[in-house]
């Protein structure tokens, strides 16, 4: 899907696809943030998706988890919904934590 940090799934990018602009982006773009700095969120946010990729179970993408924890979190069901679950996940679930903080914090295109 990837290939040389670039999206590969289609041949002409969709207008959405296009036309989409994160924070850093933005911030890129309006002079608040030089290439180099930019480059390091880049780069800081792979390493931390990384992290949380190389633990995710079987079959699962990162997207599916972040869904079954956004619905299950509270209810006690789903695979992290027990305390035996997350207590040995704890260590997955902190880098899941700590990547989604990242991503809303400076690649989320409303802030």
């Amino acid at each position: 899907m990837h290939r040389e940090g670039m999206c590969s799934v289609y041949s002409e990018r969709p207008a959405a696809c296009r036309t989409y602009r994160c924070a850093v982006l933005k911030a890129f773009e309006s002079g608040k943030l030089s290439f180099e700095e930019s480059e390091l969120r880049v780069q800081r946010a792979r390493a931390l998706q990384q992290a949380v990729v190389a633990g995710l179970p079987p079959n699962q993408t990162v997207a599916d988890i972040s869904r079954a924890i956004d619905r299950d979190w509270d209810s006690g069901r789903g695979p992290f919904g027990s305390l035996a679950a997350r207590h040995a996940n704890a260590q997955w679930l902190l880098s899941f934590a700590k990547l989604r903080r990242y991503l809303r914090r400076h690649f989320d295109p409303s802030r």
